[in-house]
């Protein structure tokens, strides 16, 4: 059935019986949960974005600090420019399901682009600013990106390596700074072409939108093989937004976030661009640098009252902590007894969400709040985590700050959650219960209920572009999304997951062992080491890489040889006074023994022998994003650890 022929747009259903497909111009069948709750009408994301301007048109949307002083944005505004925008993809040539991919940090002018890309009857995509020249090509030919929306001259250079190997690209535009390249539109050129545009073509394009049309391709993160195109609809969009909203507490028209997580990651589109649109809610962008040190500066100006983390944000909180809380003294001795009731009123309320406050945290949290207002999470009502396994002793240490943290777990493909803990139940160590409107199941679960995870849900993605067997192996003959996580679910509901099937190591004797647990319980023994990497897939026995905790350069991201105050206070217990890592590496001897202590004390905690790690090394450096280790969310990345520590571990299992 061709797009032309339905004209009633945006929120038409074009008619489908397709529960997936591979197809740009493809439309699927929406899901319809058994939830009557979670059964809403559907919108498009133009429709979403309209509404909510008319609901709050004077409230700030987006804010923006340039030049010293924050800059904002009002949701009547951000329509307008969203429109303006639209016209100026159709003024320049973007017709109905062609690509535009956006590569840059986080800002007014991505938010944007990417909704007037959708809202001109396009297909909007993120491009990783990590991303190689070679990657970038793949993005732009798979998604047939006619145009192109770079931040700066830095990314401007990396699409003009490939443009000549992509003949379908026409244009290009820079929203910062002055293009250095001839043919290439500023901001402000691009825009004033929409202002030329007829508004009789904009809504042309809009009648022919409909939400179970794809308007969005995310990309996995590559951490194993190519990436894939993950093709999102309208209603999987609008849908997600409002139930995730709501399950996450948002406040109509209260609410703000700050937005620093890549924005070509699922997690950051669902949360920063769509849930807290429909919410009203506030959007402060961070710097450029946030992942390498400014985040704590701009979360304490804005002081959010909702906040999303990958678990190393809150590990590095963790760290910067410890070693203070444990410094000793009457300041320090009064501040850990008010952490102690803010974790008591925690464990209570994991049993029983209705427990009220005692008096005794009312007084405590007098103090705790001034260890927040350091951090910036003073205001904070909601905070979540996702993306990667986060540690049970880096969630208490949160709570006993009395900060409401809450682990969630999704993939791009259900453009983020599957399940969740809230305000309305959660339980420490899982990944909640079944999202609104959802199904959870485990298939072929063994003794202890560990299978893999699968999910259904109005939220499951349409498709991998251009992937039909991918796709196929994905969604299953009865409509389930295999995530490929290994997981069991608890007696009262909530999820557990024990590993991933792409990581499982299969050891010499054929037993599956489920790394991830193993990392987490040898971490959580030893303060000094930053990451854990198990190996031993066909091997007789399982060993194990450590990185040492250092600190990161704020303008590069690399790590540095300076040891974090936590690992040079372990070692000092131990009579190493080394302040850097390479110093530490020389004294192994000295505290050997102390990490072979922590490694049995974790193996002691195992499920069987076989989960044993036998042998370990400690590595020169640490995991980085520039150095490859690390993803954009700061997610190891395995076979690119493997790889270039092929002779590390090599050594470990010779003679």
């Amino acid at each position: 059935m061709s797009s032309n022929e339905y004209n009633n747009g945006p929120d038409q259903v074009v008619p489908s019986e397709q529960r997936y497909t591979h197809v740009i111009k493809g439309a699927v069948k929406t899901r319809v949960p058994d939830d009557f709750e979670a059964n809403t009408k559907p919108v498009s994301v133009p429709s979403l974005l309209r509404t909510t301007a008319e609901r709050w048109p004077d409230r700030s949307a987006l804010c923006v600090k340039r030049d010293g002083r924050w800059q904002s944005t009002t949701f009547g505004e951000y329509y307008e420019q969203v429109r303006t925008a639209a016209r100026a993809f159709i003024q320049l040539g973007l017709q109905p399901f062609d690509g535009v991919a956006i590569m840059g940090f986080n800002a007014p002018e991505y938010f944007v682009a990417n909704m007037g890309a959708i809202m001109a009857g396009g297909v909007s995509t993120g491009m990783y600013t990590t991303s190689s020249s070679a990657t970038c090509q793949f993005y732009l030919t798979n998604t047939n990106v006619t145009m192109v929306v770079v931040e700066n001259d830095k990314y401007l250079q990396r699409i003009l390596e490939v443009k000549d190997n992509c003949p379908q690209l026409k244009t290009i535009v820079q929203y910062t700074g002055r293009p250095a390249a001839a043919g290439v539109l500023s901001w402000e050129e691009f825009m004033a072409s929409g202002a030329s545009c007829d508004e009789a073509l904009l809504a042309e394009r809009l009648r022919g939108i409909a939400v179970n049309h794809c308007c969005s391709v995310i990309y996995t993160s590559g951490t194993v093989g190519q990436p894939k195109g993950v093709m999102i609809s309208h209603d999987i969009y609008t849908w997600t937004a409002e139930h995730g909203a709501a399950c996450a507490n948002y406040l109509d028209g209260e609410d703000t976030m700050v937005s620093y997580l890549p924005l070509c990651h699922g997690a950051a589109q669902i949360v920063d661009m769509y849930a807290c649109l429909r919410a009203g809610c506030t959007v402060y962008f961070a710097q450029p640098d946030a992942l390498k040190g400014s985040l704590i500066a701009t979360l304490c100006e804005v002081r959010p009252t909702l906040f999303l983390g990958v678990p190393r944000i809150y590990e590095k909180m963790y760290e910067k902590f410890s070693a203070a809380l444990s410094s000793g003294g009457l300041r320090m001795t009064l501040l850990n007894w008010c952490r102690a009731q803010a974790s008591h009123y925690w464990s209570l309320k994991e049993k029983d969400i209705d427990t009220p406050v005692p008096w005794s945290l009312t007084v405590a949290d007098l103090m705790l709040r001034k260890v927040r207002e350091k951090i910036g999470l003073d205001r904070v009502r909601h905070a979540g985590t996702s993306a990667a396994p986060i540690s049970a002793d880096v969630m208490a240490f949160v709570q006993s700050l009395n900060i409401p943290i809450f682990e969630m777990y999704g993939l791009s493909e259900t453009c983020g959650p599957c399940t969740i803990n809230n305000h309305k139940g959660f339980k420490l160590g899982s990944i909640g219960r079944e999202f609104i409107g959802c199904k959870v199941k485990i298939l072929d679960p063994d003794e202890q209920g560990n299978g893999e995870i699968l999910h259904w849900g109005r939220n499951i993605f349409m498709g991998y572009l251009g992937r039909e067997d991918a796709t196929r192996e994905t969604i299953d003959d009865d409509d389930w999304l295999r995530t490929g996580d290994v997981g069991r679910i608890d007696s009262d509901g909530y999820v557990h997951i024990t590993g991933r099937i792409k990581e499982l190591l299969i050891t010499a004797a054929g037993k599956n062992i489920a790394p991830v647990a193993i990392e987490e319980a040898i971490k959580s023994e030893l303060p000094l080491v930053s990451n854990c990497v198990v190996v031993g897939d066909r091997r007789k026995f399982l060993s194990a890489l450590f990185t040492l905790k250092v600190e990161m350069d704020p303008d590069t991201g690399e790590a540095t040889d300076k040891l974090q105050p936590m690992a040079r206070e372990w070692l000092a217990d131990r009579g190493v006074q080394a302040t850097t890592a390479s110093g530490a590496l020389k004294s192994l001897d000295q505290y050997r023994a102390d990490i072979q202590k922590g490694v049995s004390a974790a193996n002691e905690r195992a499920e069987s022998h076989a989960c044993w790690v036998q042998k370990w090394r400690l590595l020169s450096g640490e995991f980085s994003i520039p150095g490859g280790e690390l993803g954009p969310t700061l997610k190891m990345r395995r076979k690119v650890i493997m790889d270039k520590y092929r002779t590390e571990v090599e050594e470990l299992y010779s003679g």
